[in-house]
């Protein structure tokens, strides 16, 4: 009988005394089988693991199974705080509150915007937790006095008149009009991101609704079909017969996840130029559409819970975050309004 254990990478580079190892073997079988084993080394929790062979087991896992996105912002978290590092890796449980801030402090110093520090600490802080639980490493908290929140962002939002000078803007080129019939389209889909818009297919038209699953959430949302959506997509048909529009392509020889980095840059690049075209002071993106149809819906006095549901957020939490500056803006004009009164009784 042979029975194949097989140890974590790593436990094995060095010379070490393993903890004990017991199995308990059913002997009511014709042949052994191993049914239980309880396997706890002693060494394992000061087994020198580095970040960047954490990070490249959790990148494979990732890959497995195809979570393409988190596995992209791992590796951009790691490359950078490694950049930082002067290319020297450092081993899991020698990262602590000095290393963590010395690297926020250069972030910021590079000049990052505090969200996208913030985005770095949460990536890396996502990690090490993983390697506390899983190497039962020390938890050193080193996050601790770093800035991971959400800072308040700039009002991203336009209103009704922009949408409908977008609209009517006469585009010069074919990929000018694509990012701007995109813009609309996630407008007229209550706020649709760009990567649920790439990935439609033609068959999410189903008796007079678009039904899709939100790539960030899984949650499946319904939008009745309008002539506008019908509009767009007879300009932009699909080059697969297969997706709903023509964003992505099946049959081309560059893979979709490629496509789609090409094709959101492209987007995000022809808006802006639109946006200097037309004079706007602020420029257009596919993030802006959305929060567009959360701020108008908001200012015709549509609930907050209408709103929510709409744009396909698990919370009011997470809704309040985009309608903050309009609640804002509602109150100064009531002030206003307040201020005007006193005069005139004055």
């Amino acid at each position: 009988m042979i029975i194949k254990i097989e140890l974590p990478k790593g436990i094995m580079k060095g010379s070490a005394t393993l903890g004990k190892l017991s199995i308990t073997l059913d002997k009511a079988q014709a042949d052994y089988l191993v049914t239980h084993t309880d396997y706890v080394p002693a060494c394992l929790s000061t087994v020198a693991t580095t970040l960047s062979e954490f990070v490249e087991t959790l990148v494979e896992q990732l890959r497995t199974n195809n979570k393409e996105r988190i596995r992209e912002t791992y590796a951009c978290a790691m490359n950078r705080f490694l950049q930082f590092r002067g290319g020297h890796d450092i081993a899991l449980d020698a990262i602590g509150s000095q290393e963590v801030e010395a690297f926020e402090s250069h972030l910021k110093q590079a000049g990052l915007t505090l969200n996208t520090v913030s985005f770095y600490m949460r990536v890396l802080r996502a990690i090490y937790n993983k390697a506390v639980r899983q190497l039962s490493i020390t938890d050193k908290r080193p996050f601790d006095r770093v800035f991971t929140g959400y800072p308040r962002t700039p009002k991203r939002a336009v209103d009704v008149e922009t949408i409908t000078l977008v609209a009517g803007y006469r585009t010069t080129n074919a990929d000018e009009a694509l990012a701007r019939d995109l813009f609309l389209f996630s407008f007229y889909t209550r706020g649709m991101s760009f990567v649920d818009i790439a990935n439609l297919r033609r068959c999410d038209i189903r008796n007079g609704h678009l039904i899709y699953k939100r790539s960030k959430t899984g949650q499946e949302l319904q939008v009745a079909w309008r002539p506008e959506m019908q509009t767009i997509v007879d300009r932009h048909p699909s080059l697969d017969g297969d997706h709903l529009l023509g964003v992505l392509n099946n049959d081309a020889t560059l893979k979709l996840r490629r496509q789609y980095q090409q094709q959101q840059s492209k987007v995000n690049y022809h808006l802006k130029r639109l946006s200097m075209r037309l004079g706007l002071s602020k420029p257009l993106t596919m993030y802006v559409a959305r929060h567009s149809w959360a701020t108008i819906a908001r200012g015709m006095d549509i609930p907050v819970s209408v709103i929510s549901d709409s744009l396909g957020h698990h919370s009011e939490k997470t809704t309040q975050i985009y309608l903050k500056s309009i609640d804002a803006d509602v109150i100064d004009r009531a002030n206003e309004k307040l201020i005007a009164a006193v005069e005139n009784n004055g």
